[in-house]
């Protein structure tokens, strides 16, 4: 209610020209966006070299160019050496086990149908699923 009542008593104002509305730049010889200017390329140079610089502190160097362990992202816990094999070689294990269900069951030679049940495993831990361990 109160800011209607103030708007109506500044209408008169702005309608004669009295009272402007604000500018949102006090520079008018800008002629394109603020990101486009050259400012913006050096503070984006020096934040990313402040962050390299962080990253390697934190990292003891850069983490690219040595082998570290691999640590869980949410608690950076160490990851278990038998889940970091599975992790590191996700792709060939996959693609062994497509090839397996593949054999065992798709083929008009399996033994088993794509309906039979399947065994039951007893992991603790999805990496325990992997049938070497």
């Amino acid at each position: 209610m109160l800011h209607e009542l103030v708007a109506a008593s500044l209408l008169p104002s702005f309608l004669n020209g009295t009272i402007a509305l604000p500018k949102a730049s006090r520079s008018t010889d800008r002629s394109e966006h603020y990101q486009l200017s050259g400012a913006v390329a050096i503070r984006s140079r020096a934040n990313a070299v402040k962050l390299r610089e962080s990253i390697e502190l934190h990292c003891e160097g850069n983490p690219l160019m040595k082998k570290t362990p691999l640590n869980n992202i949410v608690s950076s816990a160490l990851v278990q050496s038998d889940a970091n094999d599975d992790i590191l070689h996700f792709q060939e294990k996959g693609q062994k086990r497509l090839e397996e269900f593949i054999h065992d069951r798709l083929l008009s030679s399996s033994v088993l149908s794509i309906w039979d049940p399947m065994k039951k495993t007893q992991a603790q831990n999805l990496f325990e699923l992997d049938g070497e361990n």
